[in-house]
């Protein structure tokens, strides 16, 4: 994860963005009782050098990496923890060494 940079973010939203059927793109919604638990991360997307690009809950739910990152610093999601690494925020699997140890999807 050594080096990640701009061309990184945008490689891992464009390969998110073709992966992901567009009917499971879903919003946060506070209201809804669905999402007043906090989730646990079952699997990663990564690219072939590691960066992810996307996660999978145990509920069927994909995020993308900003949307992952975001749920799990305010505390939504479980099973992974924000770190910083040379100035960037990455997230990290708490039982595992990276996340491309994850199950994949």
């Amino acid at each position: 994860m050594d080096g990640v940079n701009q061309n990184d973010d945008r490689e891992r939203h464009q390969v998110f963005n073709q992966l992901r059927p567009r009917d499971q793109v879903q919003s946060r919604n506070q209201n809804n009782p669905q999402y007043n638990k906090r989730e646990r991360v079952v699997a990663a997307r990564t690219t072939p050098d590691g960066n992810v690009v996307a996660v999978r809950l145990e509920s069927g739910r994909e995020l993308n990496f900003d949307e992952a990152l975001a749920e799990t610093k305010f505390n939504h999601i479980t099973g992974v923890h924000v770190f910083n690494m040379d100035g960037r925020d990455l997230l990290r699997p708490d039982q595992r060494q990276d996340m491309d140890q994850l199950p994949s999807f």
